[in-house]
């Protein structure tokens, strides 16, 4: 049932979730990429079972259209800001087939304490917020934090997306992300 299905590691890094399918790398193609070149080194020599790239931090990513059954997307989202987000999950949708899922996760309101008051009222209003570092060069790594409630992720992140399911604090060690599964229709 499920032979030949196609899945893609997003920002795979050193292959922390990759590694898991080794025991079922028979049944799946199975890809990652990220954009660190030392990681992707890393991650081609622990899981050779995979097949590992390295993107830029734009789009696009040089897979042909609709050949992924799912792509997941752990702990990215929360270091970009909204046009890269945006710019991401169109690229999602085109590589990925009819039907497809997409798993991601989110900073959520978990947050919110910690994040300024005019931050947490805007938050609240359903506004994406990027930050600290005004310093736009950081988007992307580690030092760039970004915030998303679920209202932007379900009207405007996945606007092209049927959203399957979400769950609020899901992701535990990062440390907690909310979780998203949405289908492209």
């Amino acid at each position: 049932m499920y032979q030949d299905m196609t899945f893609l590691d997003f920002g795979c890094g050193c292959g922390r979730v990759l590694r898991h399918w080794k025991s079922r790398a028979a049944q799946f193609q199975l890809y990652g990429v990220d954009y660190n070149p030392e990681l992707v080194m890393w991650c081609r020599r622990v899981t050779p079972f995979a097949s590992i790239d390295q993107n830029r931090l734009e789009p696009p990513l040089h897979y042909p259209d609709a050949m992924f059954d799912l792509i997941y997307a752990f702990s990215t989202f929360t270091h970009w800001d909204v046009a890269l987000q945006m710019a991401w999950m169109r690229e999602f949708r085109r590589i990925l087939r009819p039907g497809g899922y997409i798993l991601f996760t989110t900073h959520g309101d978990y947050y919110l304490p910690a994040l300024p008051p005019d931050a947490q009222t805007a938050f609240l209003n359903g506004q994406p917020l990027g930050g600290p570092s005004p310093d736009p060069n950081e988007v992307g790594t580690n030092r760039y934090a970004s915030f998303s409630p679920f209202q932007y992720v379900r009207d405007e992140l996945l606007q092209d997306f049927e959203l399957v399911e979400s769950y609020r604090r899901a992701s535990r060690g990062t440390p907690w992300q909310d979780v998203y599964l949405a289908r492209k229709s």
